[in-house]
């Protein structure tokens, strides 16, 4: 497989804004870390600090979610609960090819990245869009 099969595609552009700068920023960054994903992916070093950005990206993601969900409520957004369940779902991917990579099964990191880069584009352009309207007032 060549390294330029595993680069993250996903890449910040004003397309992905929700019009809430903080939860731009947020986006930003979570980006950010699936591109550190796919460089490591692409240098191959190592599982360790694979499991590292992983978990990162795991324990950010849940910060993101946990702002956004706290927003909902402040602003009494009528699909909080639909979105929080797109919340939970991914927790639960995530959390299984997670323990995939940790266990040393050779194509997870790659499903791994397809997975994020997939679902966070799915999520900002079709779910998240939905909310700018309520929380951007």
């Amino acid at each position: 497989m060549e390294a330029d099969e595993h680069k993250a595609f996903l890449v910040w552009t004003q397309d992905l804004s929700v019009e809430v700068e903080e939860l731009d920023n947020h986006h930003k960054e979570l980006i950010r870390l699936i591109s550190m994903l796919g460089e490591a992916l692409d240098s191959k070093v190592g599982r360790e600090k694979t499991t590292e950005i992983i978990a990162e990206l795991f324990n950010y993601a849940n910060y993101h979610f946990g702002a956004e969900e706290a927003l909902f409520q402040l602003k009494d957004y009528p699909y909080a609960f639909e979105h929080c369940e797109k919340h939970l779902e991914y927790r639960e991917n995530l959390s299984e090819l997670r323990d995939m990579v940790e266990a040393g099964i050779d194509s997870a990191l790659p499903d791994l990245l397809t997975y994020l880069n997939m679902w966070w584009t799915n999520h900002i352009m079709l779910e998240d869009k939905m909310y700018s309207p309520y929380l951007k007032a």
